[in-house]
């Protein structure tokens, strides 16, 4: 397991802020170069404003450098979902409600994940891990690979690439990323290296099992469209909806019915079947998957139409979910250690000009 996986997302970006996965470090260019030479801009304003210094966690300082090069992933985050191709400035300026600005979500996301990228580090330090030249080598070589590939197809410097996607020219990578995959071995040490009894999985498990109990059910849908369909047809769908009820409690195929019927085409495949958690499907579907005894076989309406579901197994109780139990332990355990860390030993302490520039 990567400490990707463990990186904490409350805040912000769906993606890892330190950009692990190469194949999206040149993301950004999508946008044109006309995105790449505003981004660029951007950045230099930044520059010119943060300290070099802008903030402290422990006995650790976070530079300019270092926020610049998360809070531009943030950036490239959230311009993603910027479908309709607004200029930068307009779309980064957008007030999501409380007057709360996307640009100001993407200034907390980087704070929050250089934040976590110290503590890893110094942690790391103290416990004297270490990476070798080779494995820092092979990361920059795959992400300059990439870099100079996108840079040949619009005919610019690596630098200006390195500076959309990382904030920073290439040079200065190096030292962000030595002290990045040290850390990641910090956090995949903690994971692998604690040791839990079944106590504590159990435990667990009571703790959430509302998130983690599951059923499965195979069902076929019936679309109705509510804007388009006339009470007539939302009717007869309704009845062919009962008449293959009919036909499978009469000893039909229900798989065989499901492939020549079913409109939910992400299931069909699998003859239907589904496996699922509360809180990922509609409520009435889930009501009548979670409440009836397994063999149950009903008709249910939804929003999507009219669904015949036949309820297959519930995975209950610890036993039925340890797979899935166990690897969310030493999860939460290191997620409990690393926000003990934020709020005490590494507190995070901003230089006050830069503390000026985050309320903007």
């Amino acid at each position: 397991m990567s400490a990707k996986m463990v990186k904490s997302a409350k805040v912000g970006g769906k993606k890892n802020a330190k950009g692990e996965n190469a194949e999206n470090i040149v993301r950004y260019s999508i946008y044109g170069i006309s995105g790449i030479v505003a981004v660029c801009l951007l950045l230099a304003v930044v520059f010119l404003i943060i300290p070099d210094t802008v903030a402290t966690a422990g006995n650790q300082k976070i530079t300019r450098d270092e926020f610049v090069f998360f809070h531009t992933q943030a950036i490239n985050s959230y311009m993603q979902y910027n479908t309709e191709q607004t200029d930068m400035e307009t779309f980064l300026n957008q007030d999501l409600g409380g007057g709360v600005t996307i640009n100001q979500l993407a200034i907390a996301s980087a704070t929050q994940q250089v934040h976590e990228y110290a503590i890893q580090y110094d942690q790391a330090r103290k416990k004297g891990l270490s990476i070798s030249q080779d494995e820092l080598n092979n990361t920059l070589n795959s992400i300059k690979k990439m870099l100079e590939e996108t840079a040949n197809q619009y005919k610019v410097s690596i630098n200006t690439i390195s500076k959309a996607n990382f904030g920073l020219p290439f040079r200065k990578l190096a030292k962000i990323y030595q002290k990045s995959l040290l850390g990641d071995k910090y956090v995949k040490e903690e994971l692998t290296s604690s040791t839990f009894t079944d106590d504590d999985y159990m435990a667990y498990y009571e703790e959430h099992k509302d998130q983690i109990d599951r059923v499965t059910v195979r069902h076929i849908l019936l679309a109705v469209d509510k804007e388009k369909d006339s009470e007539i047809k939302i009717k007869g769908i309704e009845d062919k909806a009962n008449e293959l009820l009919r036909r499978i409690n009469e000893g039909e195929d229900f798989e065989a019915l499901v492939k020549e019927f079913s409109a939910d085409t992400a299931s069909v495949e699998n003859g239907g079947k589904i496996t699922f958690a509360r809180g990922r499907m509609v409520a009435e579907f889930e009501k009548f998957s979670f409440d009836n005894e397994p063999g149950t076989i009903g008709v249910v309406k939804t929003d999507y139409g009219f669904h015949i579901i036949e309820v297959m197994e519930h995975l209950f109780g610890y036993e039925a979910n340890a797979e899935l139990v166990k690897p969310k332990v030493p999860i939460e355990n290191y997620q409990a250690k690393l926000s003990a860390f934020k709020e005490g030993e590494y507190a995070m302490k901003f230089r006050s000009s830069f503390g000026n520039l985050l309320k903007k």
